[in-house]
């Protein structure tokens, strides 16, 4: 459905020295990789490609190594690149704090993001974010906090109105990941009815809020695994499955749609 890069790996030749190691100097360089790994997906499935290609994963959490400006103009080199070879639709910037914190600080986080649409608006042809609500547990109380159902409406609302305000039209948008996020208070790796209760209940809440904004979100992916139990791991977590194939409560998340 989406194919994502994480957006810092590179070979060990490349002059990397201005980002910490991890991305190169020549942002053209980094984009022409890019392009280069989607025909290599393409020559090897003989011409299968997913839907959706995201250049970099949450580039908001790199900050130290990536300012926004280079990660627009890095999303806009891909588009341009993979535009004129492939059938493939580019979204970005697959924000993940900045979406759940857009009016922090007067709207600090807001304005990247903004000036990142200013750059790739007439590039993109999907806008993508990541949206996740967290469990605090305190003695025998719980909340959820993050990215709630108003957040998620209203950092929609900033994008598509800037988006208008921008081009005359709204920019379709994808939502990469979503789900239950971080454990506060427990331990997210012990059984846990609440654990699970959260789990199952941040996929389906979402995916309501989500209908009832089904004229601009596109294309959703809830964040659930297949399983993540492995020796010295001893946690099913966002598992579907045990490691002997069978179902975990966590099913009742596809069970229910």
């Amino acid at each position: 459905m989406i194919m994502m890069s994480t957006g810092v790996s590179y070979p060990s030749w490349i002059n990397k020295s201005e980002h910490a190691g991890q991305f190169p100097n020549n942002v053209d360089a980094a984009a022409e990789f890019m392009m280069l790994m989607v025909q290599g997906v393409y020559d090897y499935t003989k011409g299968e490609i997913p839907s959706y290609f995201e250049p970099i994963n949450e580039p908001d959490s790199q900050s130290d190594i990536l300012n926004f400006t280079t990660v627009a103009i890095f999303h806009k080199l891909v588009a341009e690149k993979l535009h004129a070879m492939f059938n493939i639709k580019v979204a970005g910037p697959t924000l993940d704090g900045y979406t759940e914190f857009a009016d922090k600080d007067n709207f600090l986080y807001w304005k990247k993001v903004a000036h990142f649409m200013d750059i790739t608006l007439d590039s993109l042809d999907a806008f993508s974010f990541h949206s996740y609500n967290s469990l605090v547990v305190y003695g025998k109380s719980h909340n959820l906090t993050g990215m709630n159902e108003s957040r998620l409406a209203a950092f929609v609302d900033l994008v598509e109105n800037y988006s208008y305000l921008k081009t005359g039209k709204i920019i379709p948008l994808v939502v990469s990941e979503y789900g239950r996020d971080i454990v506060i208070g427990i331990d997210k790796f012990a059984p846990s009815g609440i654990v699970d209760f959260a789990t199952i209940y941040h996929s389906n809440a979402h995916r309501f809020t989500q209908l009832s904004l089904r004229e601009y979100i596109d294309r959703t992916v809830v964040f659930l695994l297949a399983n993540e139990k492995y020796p010295g791991h001893d946690s099913l977590n966002w598992s579907l499955f045990t490691l002997k194939g069978n179902a975990t409560r966590i099913v009742d998340v596809f069970d229910f749609w």
